[in-house]
């Protein structure tokens, strides 16, 4: 059973994503870079699943950025990030940065 922190602020997207993971998995949820930080701390998970936009800036990367930048300089987590269109290049970035993989929304379950 994997840990993994699901880093989402679309509650139904993030909801509909806990629900399809739980069954095998033990999951943690975020909605924002604070809660994150928070959750990675207790959660000490195998894997992060992060959305690139996250509030209070939901229409740039840099929060999900810097969440992925915090996640591989502190813990030993694989890094999915999630990404709508007009966020690919910042996905790319992330897997330079060390991201296992990208998931582009909408997610196919």
């Amino acid at each position: 059973m994997a840990k993994i922190i699901l880093i989402e602020d679309d509650e139904a997207l993030r909801k509909q994503l806990c629900f399809t993971l739980e069954s095998n998995n033990k999951v943690c949820e975020a909605c924002n870079r604070i809660q994150a930080i928070e959750r990675l701390k207790s959660c000490n998970p195998d894997i992060a699943i992060v959305d690139l936009g996250l509030p209070p800036n939901e229409n740039t990367p840099d929060e999900g950025l810097f969440i992925v930048d915090h996640i591989k300089t502190n813990y030993l987590t694989k890094v999915i990030v999630l990404t709508g269109q007009t966020t690919k290049e910042a996905a790319i970035k992330s897997l330079e940065m060390g991201c296992f993989d990208y998931l582009e929304k909408p997610v196919n379950i």
